[in-house]
């Protein structure tokens, strides 16, 4: 399952495509705003995102930052002709979400198909697994969040991985 099989069909045979599925389920006190984890999946790129709860106690929705991040992510993807690498995805979208001027801060794991090869970046203390290929797992040693207000960084301080795929 690619996450939209919709996008899926226009895909050439043979053609290299991200299969995605997910589940998400809100902690029962965060059900009412849907939660502090986004996500966005095209058969090209996929992004997880993981609000910073700490905000809530100072009443803001902890997931706006990684829902905002998300939805910026997954309509440059679907706007970008061709392959889009992933750092330069996630530095996008996030300018576009520190235009919005929304306050939080959040981790982000993002991955794309660029040539052949899966372009990975990795912000904050989220992680992933390419299997079926020596395993990669990237956890941040040390928590850096984009963020905007009291905490953050830059996208320029997230970690980057490119791992050769083939058909």
């Amino acid at each position: 399952m690619c996450g939209r099989e919709h996008e899926c069909s226009g895909l050439a045979a043979g053609e290299l495509y991200l299969a995605t599925e997910w589940t998400k389920i809100p902690h029962p006190d965060k059900v009412e705003t849907g939660g502090e984890d986004a996500f966005f999946a095209t058969p090209q790129a996929v992004g997880i995102a993981d609000g910073v709860g700490g905000w809530a106690k100072q009443g803001i929705d902890a997931g706006e930052v990684s829902r905002a991040l998300m939805a910026s992510a997954d309509a440059l993807a679907a706007a970008s002709p061709g392959e889009v690498d992933a750092l330069s995805l996630l530095r996008k979208a996030w300018q576009r979400v520190e235009a919005t001027q929304v306050v939080g801060s959040t981790t982000a794991v993002l991955a794309s198909l660029v040539g052949g090869r899966l372009h990975t970046a990795n912000l904050g203390d989220s992680g992933f697994v390419v299997s079926e290929a020596a395993p990669l797992h990237s956890p941040s040693l040390s928590t850096i969040l984009l963020g905007n207000q009291s905490t953050g960084a830059s996208a320029h301080s997230t970690a980057r991985h490119c791992v050769p795929v083939a058909a």
